[in-house]
């Protein structure tokens, strides 16, 4: 649950879309509009969608490094959902 899992290290605000728990991170990650679970928050300004991929590339092995958003090739994931090595 995004409320639980994302909510605050990566996303300020808890969402109210779907109480109690808020959306699965399914839901935020694969419903249409970025920002249909909220805009960009602190702690990081990432939208809910970003924050909860920061969330989740943050449970591989070396986590998510909040300095390297924005730097080409620094994600673990490839364009297919694959861990890169």
């Amino acid at each position: 649950m995004f409320n639980q899992t994302v909510v605050p290290n990566y996303y300020g605000t808890a969402t109210a879309l779907l109480p109690p728990d808020g959306p699965t991170l399914n839901q935020v990650l694969s419903t249409p509009g970025a920002n249909t679970y909220g805009a960009a928050s602190g702690p990081l300004g990432l939208n809910a969608f970003n924050a909860t991929g920061a969330f989740l590339t943050d449970q591989l092995v070396g986590g998510f490094d909040p300095t390297k958003v924005g730097v080409e090739g620094a994600c673990q994931i490839d364009h297919f959902g694959n861990h890169k090595p």
